[in-house]
């Protein structure tokens, strides 16, 4: 018996029919999302794989394909119920067929509805896990611990070149009237290769001779800031050793790096708002430094002028003081005077009166009245008799007479 030989469109048709008798109808189906593209006319291609299949090939994977006819529908409800998008990496629980595509030769999931609860309870499950291994590590409060410069003016620059946040910006420091510098470098925020490009990005840039760093992004969906979310993001934020400015546009949930950033605000705009009035801040304090110092130096220069008149005045009193003394010096002077010379011509009348006695009984009056003085040989004046054979001298008021005792007697005294 010759065995059966199918033709190609038999074979087709059979697994197309048989796919349809195991799954007669829609059936729910979750996996990640990966390789996500938009074709041309506008449907949606992706493949789904295991969670776990992430960081290692995987083993298992399924085509999806969301015509454009109903992609609309899709995507309005994400937006509606979650401001979700679809994008690589995100956990989905989708509704559809299974279908063989013939031309092609290959299984396919043609995708009518999906559950945006699962994606965010998904997504919040691992915010949630991350927050808490980086809480216990010390990184939620690491950044913020860093000490931010009073002038911060050299501002590194994340985000993507050209983009609507690198124009609000930059705009809003420029057409400040402060001299801030911007050194940019550009990455990629959305999207598959956004963790990579944040990541080195910020390795990068912390080498630079920066005040602060700014990680800036627009406004979107949930998913659109899924880069924002991921731990290794966030442990480069918060390891980073230059303090982290983050301003992701969004206006009710913060993300996992808003979280660990130094300082975290809603939208590109706002963040360089805050680095302006950071700046403004130090320039008032200056101001007010400025003037405090001024307010001092004039209270100073008060007081000095205060002691200087309160000096000049005990100047005046000293010198009325001492014109004063000098008043009764003089007239104690004069009187001094007066008695001064009183009492000279008294002692000059006895020194007068005493150098006249002394005159008057000076030997040489005495001699002058016929007296004469005897001495000896060795010039005692002789006052008692003297041994006969004695030299003597005799001095008379007009000589000096030598001669020799004969005989001498003592004289009787009464």
């Amino acid at each position: 018996m010759a065995a059966l030989t199918w033709t190609v469109d038999e074979l087709c048709t059979s697994i197309s029919v048989g796919l349809q008798n195991v799954f007669p109808e829609e059936i729910w189906l979750r996996g990640q999302i990966v390789g996500l593209t938009r074709s041309q006319a506008g449907h949606l291609y992706f493949d789904l794989i295991e969670p776990e299949a992430t960081n290692r090939k995987a083993n298992s994977k399924m085509s999806i394909v969301a015509f454009k006819g109903q992609l609309n529908g899709i995507e309005s409800v994400l937006k509606k119920l979650g401001n979700l998008t679809l994008e690589d990496g995100i956990e989905v629980r989708i509704r559809g067929r299974v279908s063989y595509y013939a031309p092609q030769g290959r299984i396919q999931f043609i995708m009518s509805a999906v559950d945006p609860q699962y994606t965010l309870g998904h997504l919040a499950a691992e915010r949630d896990q991350v927050l808490r291994t980086l809480a216990s590590e010390g990184l939620l409060e690491l950044n913020k611990s860093l000490t931010l410069p009073l002038l911060p003016l050299r501002i590194g620059l994340i985000t993507s070149d050209g983009s609507a946040a690198y124009n609000d910006f930059t705009n809003e420091l420029l057409t400040s009237r402060y001299p801030f510098q911007i050194f940019l470098v550009d990455a990629r925020v959305q999207g598959s290769e956004a963790e990579s490009a944040i990541v080195n990005a910020l390795k990068t840039i912390a080498h630079a001779e920066i005040d602060v760093i700014a990680v800036v992004r627009g406004g979107g969906a949930k998913t659109d800031l899924l880069a924002f979310d991921l731990e290794s993001v966030a442990r480069a934020v918060a390891n980073c050793p230059i303090p982290v400015f983050a301003g992701i546009g969004h206006e009710i949930d913060r993300s996992i790096t808003d979280e660990v950033a130094h300082t975290s605000v809603k939208t590109p705009t706002a963040c360089a708002v805050t680095l302006i009035e950071q700046v403004s801040n130090f320039e008032i304090f200056l101001d007010r430094l400025s003037s405090s110092i001024a307010n001092k130096a004039q209270q100073r220069l008060a007081r000095a002028n205060e002691t200087l008149e309160n000096s000049g005045s005990q100047i005046a009193k000293a010198r009325t003081v001492i014109h004063s003394q000098d008043v009764r010096l003089a007239e104690f002077s004069t009187d001094l005077t007066r008695f001064s010379n009183r009492a000279l011509e008294q002692a000059r009348k006895r020194v007068q009166a005493a150098a006249d006695l002394q005159r008057a009984f000076h030997p040489l009056q005495v001699l002058r009245r016929g007296f004469s003085i005897t001495r000896d040989q060795n010039g005692l004046i002789l006052m008692d008799e003297a041994p006969p054979g004695t030299q003597i001298i005799t001095e008379t008021f007009g000589a000096t007479i030598s001669s020799q005792v004969i005989t001498s007697s003592r004289k009787e005294t009464q």
